[in-house]
């Protein structure tokens, strides 16, 4: 995903400028920053007298009318990409719109600190953005609309390029402790070791799915099993504990699935039994599946090291996860 197509267009500019910087190992004369850019003088200076002014972790120099940027050592291109992007009010309007906070325009604008008519403005804007996803956005009151599988994946890929922390669901440390600790638990079990990327999903989506759940909003077209091994809820006192504390919700096996979505809807495939079971249940993911074992085994063909056939099996495992939730359309991923 792609968040670019959110942003205002100085503030697409502005990364590009960091970017250029980063990027070139010689430093850049200004003409060709303007040329890239297609901006004037006077705004190319103005951008970098505003990144400069920000409290960002690197300093843009110029000398002799070229530029060059020092960035501190731990900073990174995904660290100030993230940070843009939250500084931005569409990110902070459709993070708003998550939380469905039951107001109307008026007082959404008031609590993001914006005009009632940029806060329109804006909307209109997200609501083209999104429509390519098959949503929608009510007024009264504000909310998302559309269906729930393709709504939670839109907000799991929104939080993961803005690299959204846990603490940000509004949940108590008690809380997201205790849910990493199943997640942890349910990779143990199924020995899905050395994960992170799966564990970083897996938190996201049962977050997602909890503020979700606590919104009322529910998949109705999930598995009656997954294929892995799930803790019973009898062993999750502690969750089933903390979440009737703070969502008032009675967190039974029902509530489990729902957050474990990703799971439960095949949306991501751990293991060769869920893929089973995925083929079985889903003649189009099945499909795709065989196409993608007939290209896979061309390109194997053309390696000067062969893939094993274990590889060529995790390999197709990891790419039929990804249609599995509603196709969205050809080239928006570009735009958004």
């Amino acid at each position: 995903m792609n968040l670019r197509g959110l942003m205002k267009k100085e503030t697409v500019r502005r990364l590009q400028v960091i970017e250029k910087l980063y990027y070139t190992e010689e430093d850049v004369a200004s003409e060709e920053l303007i040329e890239l850019l297609g901006c004037s003088h006077p705004v190319l200076l103005n951008d970098i007298s505003y990144l400069n002014g920000k409290n960002l972790p690197f300093r843009i120099n110029k000398n002799k009318g070229r530029y060059s940027i020092d960035f501190e050592d731990t900073a990174t291109m995904d660290g100030i990409y993230s940070y843009v992007i939250r500084e931005n009010l569409e990110y902070q309007i459709i993070d708003y719109l998550f939380f469905e906070e039951k107001e109307k325009i008026q007082n959404a604008a008031r609590r993001l600190n914006c005009s009632f008519s940029n806060m329109q403005r804006y909307l209109v804007d997200i609501k083209s953005t999104l429509a390519a996803w098959d949503m929608e956005i009510p007024h009264r009151p504000l909310r998302v609309e559309g269906d729930e599988l393709t709504i939670r994946h839109f907000y799991y890929l929104f939080f993961k390029e803005s690299r959204t922390p846990f603490s940000n669901y509004k949940f108590s440390n008690s809380l997201v402790s205790a849910i990493d600790q199943l997640i942890r638990q349910i990779l143990a079990d199924n020995e899905i070791t050395n994960n992170m990327t799966v564990h970083f999903q897996l938190m996201h989506s049962f977050l997602i799915g909890l503020q979700r759940l606590k919104c009322d909003h529910l998949v109705d077209s999930l598995s009656s099993e997954c294929g892995l091994v799930i803790p019973e809820i009898d062993d999750l006192y502690r969750i089933v504990r903390l979440v009737r504390q703070e969502l008032g919700i009675v967190f039974t096996e029902a509530e489990l699935k729902q957050c474990l979505w990703p799971l439960f809807s095949h949306h991501l495939i751990l293991n060769r039994r869920q893929q089973s079971i995925v083929h079985r249940e889903n003649r189009r993911l099945a499909k795709f599946y065989e196409a993608h074992h007939f290209l896979l085994e061309r390109i194997n063909d053309l390696l000067v090291t062969p893939l094993s056939q274990p590889e060529m099996a995790e390999t197709m495992r990891l790419g039929v996860s990804a249609p599995t939730v509603q196709e969205f359309p050809i080239g928006f991923l570009a735009k958004l």
